[in-house]
């Protein structure tokens, strides 16, 4: 936030959030990553960040460490071969 702000001006701005493009349309705001369980349909975990974020960077914080499941499900986006043979490796079954 510049220095040279009134206090009016300051309160009207969030400086947390970011502009970011989808499909050729712009987005200021923030971004909402949830972690759901399947069976239950409860929200496990959520991550709030900035719009500018990429999903995929969010991925390892949204895991829980205490769900019995060893099964995760996830969108293609976040497959690479170095993250499936690290959850496989921690005797996690990957879907995609």
């Amino acid at each position: 936030m510049p220095l040279g702000w009134k206090t009016y001006k300051r309160t009207q701005k969030d400086v947390d959030a970011c502009w970011t493009k989808k499909y050729g349309k712009s987005y200021f705001g923030y971004n909402l990553h949830v972690g759901v369980d399947k069976r239950y349909k409860l929200l496990r975990k959520t991550v709030v960040t900035n719009a500018a974020v990429a999903d995929t960077t969010v991925f390892e914080p949204l895991l829980e460490s205490s769900n019995a499941s060893r099964d995760l499900y996830f969108d293609r986006g976040y497959s690479t071969a170095e993250r499936e043979a690290t959850l496989k490796q921690g005797g996690r079954r990957v879907h995609i």
